[in-house]
């Protein structure tokens, strides 16, 4: 789940719009979004906006590494059904495939994958998601959020920024560019910046499935600039301004608005 929260330079409050952000945005202040995957513990109320299961088994649903997917529980029909109730937004970041496919046709709202790449440029790789789930999502009006893990961009190393904006062309290509958007799954900085002996031991501590690599983010996206090297990026590959603005925020603007509004 995710709760929005924001910091400004002179007082603290929360953002629970989505126009509270857009103000927020030309003011010195940031919107800082909390995202807590494990549903076993999750409260529905109105103040969290988010709810995601985790790679592994959940009360709701399966996560991708589970060994067999059994979809959306009964538990998990009520969930989906009170999360459209309050305006909270359902994400299959890191379910399973036939989850996934359950949440997209038992959600009244737009349901988004906030953060994962495209198992179509990585083959066989679970937490990457088949064309089949994106056209899916696309049905219910959601977005799906481009991550720079770099393991999960592609097989090997090394990888660069336009092996992720290869992501962003499959989606764009495959079901529209307002469906596509940014999901880094890193705060202001990667994990690169360890030391590197608390580096490695960390990677080395990570679930085998997840196929790390010896760095965490894609090299020139590990930073707090990494916005500003993605969109040369993407000017290079010939993306529209109106496109860019549309990758960088608006499609997510869309989508929350229309997921964060309750139903009467």
């Amino acid at each position: 789940m995710v709760i929005i929260l924001t910091r400004q330079f002179d007082n603290n409050r929360h953002a629970v719009t989505i126009e509270d952000i857009t103000t927020l945005n030309v003011r010195p202040a940031a919107a800082v979004i909390i995202r807590i995957v494990d549903t076993n513990r999750t409260a529905v109320t109105e103040r969290v906006r988010l709810v995601t299961d985790r790679s592994s088994g959940e009360l709701i649903g399966n996560g991708a590494f589970e060994r067999h997917d059994d979809g959306i529980s009964e538990f998990g029909v009520r969930i989906i059904e009170r999360m459209n109730h309050v305006g909270m937004a359902v994400d299959c970041g890191h379910a399973g495939d036939r989850t996934m496919l359950d949440a997209f046709e038992l959600s009244k709202k737009p349901v988004i994958i906030s953060h994962g790449n495209c198992r179509a440029l990585y083959t066989g790789y679970l937490r990457c998601v088949t064309d089949n789930a994106i056209r899916a999502m696309t049905e219910t009006g959601g977005v799906m959020g481009i991550n720079f893990i770099s393991s999960m961009v592609k097989a090997h190393e090394p990888t660069t920024v336009d092996d992720v904006i290869d992501h962003f062309d499959h989606v764009t290509d495959l079901v529209g560019i307002e469906h596509v958007g940014i999901g880094s799954d890193m705060g202001i900085e990667s994990n690169d910046f360890m030391p590197p002996d608390q580096l490695a031991r960390m990677l080395a501590g990570m679930d085998a499935k997840y196929h790390v690599h010896h760095r965490a983010a894609v090299e020139h996206l590990d930073h707090s600039r990494r916005i500003y090297d993605l969109t040369e990026g993407l000017i290079r590959r010939k993306y529209t301004d109106e496109h860019i603005r549309l990758i960088l925020g608006e499609n997510w603007r869309r989508v929350l608005s229309e997921i964060c509004t309750p139903i009467a």
